[in-house]
């Protein structure tokens, strides 16, 4: 796996989770998003955080998303592997979503500190945190339609649990770059700071659910998620999305889109 990609911190009960490819704008990796799925699981076992506060390093970005290059291209919607044998098996699973259950099946509270682009996979990521704090010059999208991506129905639903049907529809269909007061205004995020106060906000915040009644924190957690949490899709729901999802990775639209992104020109769809 690469190395210092992601910096786990630990200060007394408040742990800090970085992703550490500022030159990149902090884009994820599959390698770095196993790095975070194996993290977590050692900051459950260890006992001691109560709470964890997710950053980009730098302050250009939380996350600019899924590494561009390596968004899948096959049907499955798995990312593609070309080794017979990866140095980790579970590159043949779908590392994003991994993480995903990772940092939402965690016990105590996570808060995403968001500084910067925040767009994409990193979008969902904060997404999935249990509060969002951003500086004012934060900058939010998903992007999928401009790629030619049908993005995962766990991920829009996430969007919908919080913003709602019209919301969600803007934000997809659009594939707008949005500012943080526009997010706020969503009800994306619960704080707008400026640069300067993030850092101390979202701390004090951690700090001050981290002091509380951890068995009582533990279970509200738990007992929010389940009251609102995946409504999820039936079998028939399930094939119709699947042959979607496949339609876009297979299609010459998606190529023609990581071209233009590399080449850093508008794309040509052509609907097939």
């Amino acid at each position: 796996m690469e190395e210092n990609v992601l910096i786990v911190r630990k200060e007394e009960n408040v742990s800090t989770i970085v992703f550490n490819r500022p030159d990149q704008r902090n884009s994820l990796t599959p390698e770095q998003l196993l790095q975070l799925v194996d993290a977590l699981e050692e900051l459950k076992a260890d006992g001691q955080t109560r709470a964890i506060v997710f950053r980009g390093a730098g302050n250009k970005a939380f996350s600019s998303g899924y590494n561009i290059g390596q968004i899948p291209s096959r049907g499955s919607g798995q990312p593609q592997v070309t080794d017979e044998k990866p140095p980790d098996p579970r590159l043949r699973d779908n590392p994003l979503q991994l993480a995903l259950e990772a940092v939402r099946g965690f016990p105590y509270p996570t808060i995403a500190m968001i500084g910067g682009y925040c767009m994409g996979a990193g979008c969902e990521l904060a997404a999935t945190c249990d509060i969002r704090i951003a500086s004012d010059n934060s900058r939010f999208a998903m992007p999928p339609v401009k790629l030619n991506v049908l993005y995962s129905p766990t991920g829009v639903q996430r969007f919908l649990n919080i913003l709602g049907l019209g919301w969600t529809n803007y934000l997809f269909l659009t594939g707008r770059t949005i500012d943080a007061q526009k997010a706020k205004e969503m009800g994306f995020i619960q704080e707008m700071v400026t640069l300067d106060k993030l850092e101390a906000v979202t701390y004090e915040l951690a700090q001050e659910i981290a002091e509380n009644a951890p068995l009582a924190v533990k279970g509200t957690k738990t007992l929010i998620a389940k009251l609102y949490g995946y409504q999820g899709l039936n079998e028939e729901d399930r094939r119709e999305v699947a042959k979607l999802t496949a339609e876009c990775f297979a299609s010459e639209d998606l190529r023609e889109a990581q071209r233009a992104f590399l080449e850093k020109r508008k794309p040509k769809f052509q609907g097939r």
